[in-house]
């Protein structure tokens, strides 16, 4: 590991070298766009093209959207299984108003009053901090930890309490509302393991998107990519302009490594 001796390790040199791509046969013999989600061509025109979205990670989740908004595009979702896209979080009740996006608009006032305020902005931000902390409810009883806050103990994940219960089952009435209560897509994108296994996403847009005409999903594993298909073990094959990945990362340890290596030999 490194001996603290080399400024030029950045945040941003270590991000971008924590990403890799993921391991698809035939992945590289692709002659379209390839695309990363850490390493983004900001300079690409995206529209119009059909689209391959490789896996449902929180990257994945927020990128959807935005791809099936953009003009023209044909995207298909390729993922292993389904992932809890849910949140309680309103921070916009806590200015009063009756707004469930979870990463909702500040007004002018708003923002006025923020400025003029600090201990109500202080407030503000200590109350979502404190929503949060209330949301991370995921270890064994004897381990729960306590809201720094309000120096309540969270449980809200623990496997079979009422609270883990309530939780799941808010979950699956509003992750089946934004889906339209379609059976199809409900049974492939609403998990059936509680909770709080895996990592929990708020996901703004991204299970609409599934009802747009031109957004299709299939979570049969991938088999291979051509030159310009990608093919599924299911036995199809989808023709597409753009491979879009945004997952595997490197372990820290092994960036940091390599990342010292390089610069003692000046690389």
């Amino acid at each position: 590991m490194c001996d603290g001796k080399f400024p030029g390790i950045t945040a941003k040199s270590l991000h971008q070298s924590l990403w890799k791509w993921p391991e698809i046969e035939g992945l590289h013999s692709f002659k379209g766009k390839l695309v990363h989600s850490a390493d983004w061509d900001h300079d690409y025109n995206y529209s119009n093209k059909r689209v391959a979205l490789i896996g449902n990670g929180s990257s994945g989740i927020q990128i959807l959207p935005q791809l099936a908004a953009t003009e023209g595009t044909e995207v298909t979702s390729f993922q292993r299984g389904p992932t809890w896209v849910t949140s309680r979080m309103s921070p916009a009740s806590l200015l009063g108003r009756d707004d469930p996006d979870p990463n909702p608009r500040y007004t002018e006032e708003d923002k006025q009053r923020f400025r003029k305020d600090p201990e109500y902005h202080h407030q503000y931000r200590k109350q979502l901090i404190h929503r949060v902390n209330k949301a991370f409810r995921m270890v064994p009883a004897h381990r729960v930890p306590v809201c720094l806050q309000t120096n309540e103990k969270v449980i809200q994940f623990l496997k079979g309490s009422p609270e883990n219960l309530d939780a799941t089952q808010y979950a699956i009435k509003q992750m089946s509302a934004k889906l339209n209560y379609r059976k199809d897509l409900c049974d492939m994108l609403i998990p059936t393991w509680e909770l709080g296994c895996r990592r929990v996403t708020p996901g703004e847009g991204y299970l609409e998107s599934f009802l747009r005409p031109n957004v299709s999903l299939t979570q049969s594993p991938i088999t291979k990519v051509t030159e310009d298909s990608v093919c599924t073990a299911d036995g199809m094959v989808y023709e597409i302009d753009i491979s879009m990945c945004h997952s595997h990362s490197a372990p820290l340890r092994q960036v940091l490594t390599k990342t010292c290596s390089r610069l003692r030999h000046g690389i």
